[in-house]
């Protein structure tokens, strides 16, 4: 009984110790748990206890959390200086002054190996096409090559391989022919009899070639013949339209000449200047065609002028198919006619107003441009 004494006395006195602890340190935690009553106090404290521990944990899980982002960052800003150090390396490569102008110079350097890609491919066709010729002599061939006569060529060339084709074809058949004449022949009298044909196919064709020989010839008489009498009684007209379409090809053709086509129907033919040789108009660039056409009607209207009343001269946009050259020689042609009318050109290109101002003067034609809603009006 006197131990369970001891033990309560000492279980109070630890119970008052406890009571006077708790009571010293709640108003240091908080002022307003020093008017509360003991078991409350403590209460709170150990809440608060709890709370504490509980942020404790958390606040160690964000520390935690924020070294974890921190390597992030960290590696992220590494990562942000190399991706610098390569687009100043690039920039510094392309030449340029900012970061916005690499996806241009990406372009133009892709546009560059598709330029160089090309020229690779054309150096490769000229150079087959040089058929082992140096190319800067193949080159210089072909500048010296007038383009108008390109066109005559081919066609010639072509219409060459289309008769040599059924010459080709002629020839097969007739071999395949006396192949099998040759495989009936039993060795009896039909190789005499063959024989003897052939003889008297050979004495035709002699009397025939004789007869075809006096006809070219007499066919060149009589072409050397008209010719002479056309350039003695020549159109002035043609003679006029010659002279215009010699100006407007800039020397490529001579002059213009009466002919025959093969039908026997006249027609218009260029003499070309480089070879005498002459052009017909289904061997012409459309350009050239257009030139000539333009020739014969200021040629025309020229000498309809000369014996009636002047009339304006109305055209629109006519030197589509002409390169500059020959548009200003086409421009001078118009100028000239204007000293017999009034000539009125149509077109929507300026650079053919800037091409007669800069070569003929302001002063050689009149300028009137319409406005887009004066157009729209009408």
């Amino acid at each position: 009984v006197e131990s369970i004494r001891i033990r309560l006395r000492d279980m109070e006195a630890d119970a008052i110790k406890f009571q006077n602890e708790v009571r010293t340190l709640a108003p240091q935690v908080d002022e307003s748990l020093a008017e509360l009553p003991l078991e409350e106090v403590v209460t709170t404290l150990d809440r608060r206890l709890s709370q504490a521990e509980t942020a404790v944990k958390v606040r160690e899980g964000l520390v935690k959390q924020q070294a974890e982002q921190q390597q992030i960052l960290e590696q992220a800003e590494a990562g942000i200086q190399e991706g610098r150090a390569v687009l100043e390396e690039m920039c510094r490569e392309a030449g340029c002054d900012e970061y916005d102008q690499l996806a241009e110079a990406a372009d133009r350097s892709r546009r560059r190996i598709e330029l160089e890609k090309a020229i690779d491919d054309l150096n490769v066709e000229i150079t087959n096409r040089a058929a082992g010729q140096p190319i800067a002599e193949f080159i210089a061939e072909a500048e010296q090559i007038d383009a108008d006569s390109i066109e005559p060529q081919i066609a010639e060339r072509e219409e060459s391989v289309r008769r040599l084709e059924a010459e080709r074809d002629d020839c097969v058949r007739e071999w395949e022919r006396h192949k099998v004449e040759l495989e009936k022949i039993d060795g009896s009298a039909a190789a005499s009899e063959k024989a003897e044909a052939c003889e008297s196919l050979a004495a035709a064709m002699e009397n025939q070639l004789q007869r075809l020989a006096v006809l070219r010839v007499a066919s060149a008489v009589l072409h050397t013949a008209m010719e002479q009498y056309r350039d003695q009684n020549q159109d002035p007209v043609l003679k006029r339209a010659s002279e215009f379409f010699r100006e407007m090809t800039l020397n490529s053709f001579s002059w213009l000449q009466a002919d025959f086509d093969e039908s026997g129907s006249p027609v218009i033919k260029g003499v070309r200047q480089r070879d005498g040789q002459l052009v017909d108009v289904s061997g012409m660039s459309d350009g050239t065609c257009d030139q000539l056409f333009l020739s014969l009607r200021l040629a025309s209207l020229e000498m309809w002028l000369g014996e009636h009343e002047p009339i304006p001269f109305i055209v629109d946009d006519i030197f589509l198919n002409f390169d500059d050259e020959r548009a200003l020689a086409g421009l001078k042609a118009l100028i000239e006619l204007s000293r017999f009318t009034q000539v009125i050109l149509f077109t929507h290109h300026q650079h053919l107003v800037d091409l007669i101002r800069d070569s003929l003067g302001a002063g050689s034609f009149s300028l009137c441009q319409l406005r887009r809603e004066m157009v729209e009006e009408h």
